[in-house]
């Protein structure tokens, strides 16, 4: 009797673990889904203030601004370089609704 009770109380344990750790893979693809969603925003808003897809190159100044003053106030995740690469993100993937879907 006492080996088929530990092994219920095992059993609910490793349950308990299971659903926490499908829970943690849940969030994390979640973050990952908004992050994606976030950084091509950013992109498509970097594009639109230089001016389009045609002078995008011609706005490194402008990026080069912005990075400063949000890696200042958020961190170094909105740095020159990751900035340009939402940027790129945006132009290779330009049509919104895909990302969305």
């Amino acid at each position: 009797m006492l080996i088929q009770d530990s092994f219920s109380f095992y059993n609910q344990i490793k349950d308990l673990i299971e659903d926490y750790e499908l829970n943690q893979k849940v969030r994390y693809m979640q973050d990952n889904h908004e992050r994606l969603l976030m950084n091509w925003y950013i992109g498509k808003l970097l594009v639109e203030a230089q001016g389009g897809m045609n002078r995008a190159k011609y706005g490194d100044g402008l990026i080069k601004e912005w990075a400063l003053e949000l890696s200042n106030l958020y961190g170094t995740n909105y740095s020159y370089t990751n900035l340009k690469d939402m940027r790129q993100l945006y132009k290779l993937y330009p049509i919104g609704r895909t990302l969305c879907d």
